[in-house]
């Protein structure tokens, strides 16, 4: 498995290079924007080098595949919402069509893999927690290096977490996203050359949220698998929830996530993207110590990891009252 991972990271090195030059030549985009925190027009698409070496990989190995496994829905869930996110890339749809295709992915999960296990309260609540998942990481995808490189982080997570409950499904095709994801980020990374867009931000969360789900009726606490996710989670709801409280319409393009802050305050984006992966493995390690552990002790480690978004949010206020002062 060691070598194809090799290979599907050199294949999605390979390209997105390639990608990098098409989209050069053709002019495809990304335009400053309101958004946006880069100050040059940027080549994107690069997502779909993520999506096509990841299914590269899949059909290389065989067994994620298989149409008996959870994690063969959970492929062709993330291939839906890649294809939604291209559509907007390549249109710019509205909010609610690239919601209502990520229903569309969840509801194909459910249906290739109605899980025998796990009420349909728990199903209800596993395709929200999807869907959230999938827009957080969506509106993460904003800093240079940011979202790949969190993506590696919790896919190791994720394989040590699938490897605990035997779901060798979920240790093969995380192996194979941290590997396709790990060839992104050598073009991502600061200063990045070429964008992911919304087909590779919108296959990433879906693929990554819906393994944990899988996890989770593999037998994995709900929330030990949810430690893996609170970066991203925790940034999204801070600053939803500050939106909201200001009157804001919440879904509007804006620049007020942490990260965003901090890099419109001086950080540069490689300090940022540092700080998160840095925050996303502190996530892995905690959910790896808790796994079998009493609840209590995942209680206090989802406090603990609530404390750097917390110290990160205060930063960037404290950075702005400073400017204005």
């Amino acid at each position: 498995m060691s070598a194809i991972a090799l290979g599907v990271t050199g294949l999605s090195a390979l390209l997105t290079l390639g990608l990098l030059r098409l989209a050069r030549s053709r002019r495809w985009f990304d335009l400053p924007g309101e958004r946006s925190l880069h100050e040059v027009p940027t080549p994107r698409l690069g997502g779909i080098a993520i999506v096509t070496a990841t299914l590269v990989g899949v059909w290389v190995t065989g067994g994620p595949a298989q149409a008996t496994s959870p994690v063969f829905a959970v492929i062709a869930g993330g291939v839906i919402a890649a294809l939604v996110g291209l559509v907007d890339d390549i249109w710019s749809t509205s909010p609610v069509v690239k919601f209502g295709g990520q229903g569309l992915a969840v509801l194909a999960v459910i249906m290739l893999w109605p899980p025998p296990a796990m009420s349909l309260a728990w199903v209800v609540v596993g395709g929200l927690f999807v869907l959230a998942y999938t827009n957080a990481f969506n509106f993460m995808d904003g800093a240079d290096g940011l979202a790949a490189g969190v993506a590696v982080i919790s896919s190791a997570g994720l394989v040590w977490l699938g490897w605990h409950a035997a779901e060798s499904g979920v240790v093969a095709l995380s192996t194979l996203v941290l590997a396709a994801a790990a060839g992104f980020l050598v073009w991502n990374y600061p200063k990045a050359r070429i964008f992911m867009g919304d087909a590779g931000s919108q296959f990433l969360g879906f693929v990554l949220a819906a393994q944990g789900v899988v996890l989770v009726g593999a037998g994995i606490n709900a929330l030990v698998v949810l430690l893996v996710y609170v970066p991203f989670l925790f940034d999204t709801g801070f600053t939803l929830w500050r939106r909201f409280r200001a009157g804001e319409i919440v879904w509007k393009a804006h620049r007020s996530h942490v990260y965003q802050r901090l890099v419109g305050r001086g950080w540069s984006h490689a300090h940022v993207a540092w700080s998160y992966y840095a925050w996303s493995a502190a996530a892995v390690v905690a959910a790896a110590i808790g796994v079998g552990r009493p609840a209590w002790t995942t209680v206090v480690l989802l406090a603990v990891l609530i404390v750097p978004g917390i110290g990160l949010a205060a930063l960037a206020y404290t950075l702005e009252s400073d400017r204005m002062s």
